[in-house]
């Protein structure tokens, strides 16, 4: 067997730790880099909170835009060994290591060489996770033989508990870890019939395409696999996959046993054709999130807008208190020409109480959340909230709430900084429902200007010599998610992140969840470090949680990104993730795999300024942001992971 000098620094690596306590340190991270990860947690993501890898020395970090990707280049390492390995054959140890990788809790990013244009090699900033299964399904067929036979009963054995406990999340946990093995592909057709049949027709068509680049050349499918993923394909408005299956299935059979039936591939193709795809969501006439639907583009029916109220609600109940500043907010936009555009959206739920159906729009004030009949307007319930603009006025309930308050909106208002800030709260406006909760931020419905938090507290969250009070100290440190129970008349079921000790402590959640799977998916922020939880929505427990990046700045410091909410959205098996901060993330739904990151500021955006500057309006700047450094992507770049060897 030949040695790489890849390969020989590993080992001498490991040889060390033995020898001598100077090196004790790279040993260390030698180790780790080699060693057995944590076990896979099924469910969401990859694995359970808090496990995710330690990131990679400041001086090989990738910045952009103020974003730091969670790396580590010691799992660059084990890429690169594992390539030493595949290209000497060494088997046991080129797939003991790619496995490991595919187990990890998080995915991380790496820097590896890609084939650029002209044939000539780039480095790219590739997902860990993608990398490892593209290598797998790409290895020779002795190595994938190989592949099968050590991890195949393994994987057949954690099946066959699936199956037999009727566990979707167990069985998708088979394909994500096993993809490349007989159970795995069998999990990814199990999961992808069972969401066709129940009408989940984008969900399913992803899986189909999962079992497709697994198989590739090599293992063909069975021609009712392939015409149940044509099937998918069409009604998922995938054409260019559609297409393949039926070339796929020509160029082997004319006709497809279906059942105690024998079909021709003619009627069958020409029966797919003519079906109509149907909504998998809810109804053409439901509003659970904003935008719609999760892909956040959702055309509804409708007629001609006569702009005819049916009725109208006040989101004031105290004229002169909350009222005064908000008219003395909208005239200081009017003195300058700019428009109020409020950033509360409503949502819609159908509730069934026995034989009646009420169908609610439920909506913020600047008292707390409203639920009202969407017919007639009447009031169903309502909920206030401890940090909504009236209520922190109110003097008769805590005088140091109301002195901090007016404090802070004699800045923004008075001092004319941002008057907008009470119409643009969209992290507290804007709500989601999944049916049976309807989901909300709890925060400070007007935070303290950044100015003010640099100048008592400078970049330190530390809020002990603040004199507002020891309950408010703590609410500017983070907020909470709420889930209030429809079917309870707007009960407040459950609340995370005020009082947690576990992954979501001092966590601000950058607006309201996606409901998603019979999941709940958030965007929080947690020490600076942006993240993409799951939730169950019965009561809020964390799934798992993959790290998408790290700030420069911290969000008690920024009053706009704290205001912003960061709207997740789905389609085509890809979770959209905003960040505000300058990124955007997608991220692969069925592995939680990270797949890309797109930074979206130029050279130019960035406005120079001390810390806690304003920025002027418009301007999607964080105090204090640095430039990109020099050769990272910007507009025209995108950080790209693959799935699977037809990428």
């Amino acid at each position: 067997m030949s040695w790489s000098p890849r390969r020989a620094t590993l080992v001498l690596t490991a040889v060390a730790l033995l020898g001598t306590l100077v090196l004790l340190e790279h040993a260390a991270a030698a180790r780790q880099a080699l060693q057995v990860e944590a076990p896979f947690v099924p469910g969401g993501f990859s694995g359970p909170p808090g496990t995710g890898p330690a990131a990679g020395p400041a001086n090989d970090s990738f910045e952009f835009a103020g974003l730091t990707l969670p790396k580590d280049n010691r799992l660059k390492l084990k890429i690169e060994a594992a390539v030493d390995y595949i290209r000497t054959e060494d088997w046991d140890m080129a797939t003991q290591v790619l496995q490991q990788l595919i187990d990890r809790p998080q995915d991380v990013f790496a820097e590896l060489p890609r084939p650029g244009p002209g044939g000539k090699e780039v480095r790219a900033w590739v997902s860990i996770k993608s990398e490892a299964n593209r290598l797998i399904g790409s290895l020779p067929r002795k190595g994938l033989e190989f592949y099968r036979l050590k991890y195949g009963p393994k994987a057949a054995d954690l099946l066959k508990q699936a199956k037999a406990a009727n566990d979707q999340r167990l069985v998708a946990l088979v394909m994500t870890r096993y993809l490349y093995t007989e159970a795995g592909a069998e999990a990814a057709n199990w999961l992808g019939t069972r969401l066709l049949a129940r009408g989940d027709y984008v969900t399913a068509a992803r899986y189909f395409e999962r079992l497709l680049s697994r198989s590739g050349t090599r293992t063909p499918l069975e021609p009712v696999t392939l015409f149940k993923a044509a099937y998918a394909f069409h009604l998922a408005g995938d054409l260019a996959n559609e297409k393949q299956v039926w070339k796929q299935l020509r160029d082997r059979v004319s006709e497809v046993k279906l059942g105690s039936e024998t079909k021709s591939l003619d009627d069958l193709q020409d029966h797919v054709r003519h079906l109509t795809r149907r909504d998998s969501g809810s109804s053409a006439t439901e509003v659970a999130v904003y935008g719609g639907d999760p892909s956040r583009n959702a055309q509804f029916p409708g007629g001609t807008a006569f702009l005819d109220p049916r009725y109208k609600a006040s989101l004031l109940r105290d004229k002169e208190g909350a009222g005064s500043w908000v008219a003395r907010a909208e005239k200081q936009l009017q003195d300058k020409g700019q428009p109020v555009l409020p950033a509360f959206f409503p949502v819609t739920a159908t509730l069934f109480k026995g034989d009646k159906k009420q169908n609610l729009v439920i909506y913020r004030s600047y008292w707390g959340l409203h639920a009202v009949h969407a017919r007639t307007g009447e009031l169903a319930w309502e909920s206030p909230s401890s940090w909504s603009l009236e209520r922190m006025l109110e003097r008769r309930a805590d005088a140091r709430k109301s002195q901090a308050l007016t404090q802070w909106l004699t800045g923004y208002v008075t001092g004319n900084q941002r008057p907008q800030i009470l119409f643009e709260n969209s992290a507290l406006g804007c709500l989601s429902t999944d049916g049976t909760y309807v989901y909300a931020v709890e925060d400070l419905a007007v935070p303290p200007p950044q100015a003010q938090v640099y100048a008592r507290f400078g970049a330190m969250p530390a809020y002990a010599s603040n004199p507002y009070g020891e309950e408010l100290n703590e609410a500017l440190g983070h907020n909470v998610l709420q889930a209030f129970e429809l079917s309870t008349d707007g009960k407040l079921k459950w609340e995370v992140g005020r009082g947690d000790k576990g992954e979501l402590a001092d966590s601000f959640f950058l607006g309201p969840p996606l409901p998603l799977g019979g999941k709940l998916y958030v965007m929080t922020e947690k020490q600076q470090e942006l993240r993409l939880a799951c939730l169950d929505p019965d009561g809020g427990k964390v799934v798992s949680v993959q790290t998408l990046a790290t700030t420069k700045d911290k969000l008690v410091t920024d009053a706009l990104r704290r205001t912003q909410a960061a709207h997740l959205a789905y389609g085509e098996g890809i979770l959209v993730c905003p960040t505000n901060a300058g990124a955007v993330f997608g991220v692969d739904l069925l592995s939680g795999s990270l797949v890309w990151a797109y930074p979206y500021r130029e050279r130019g955006d960035q406005v120079p300024g001390p810390p806690g500057a304003w920025v002027p309006a418009g301007r999607a700047v964080q105090p204090g942001a640095g430039r990109p450094q020099e050769g990272s992507p910007r507009r025209e770049g995108r950080l790209l992971g693959g799935r699977g060897p037809r990428e």
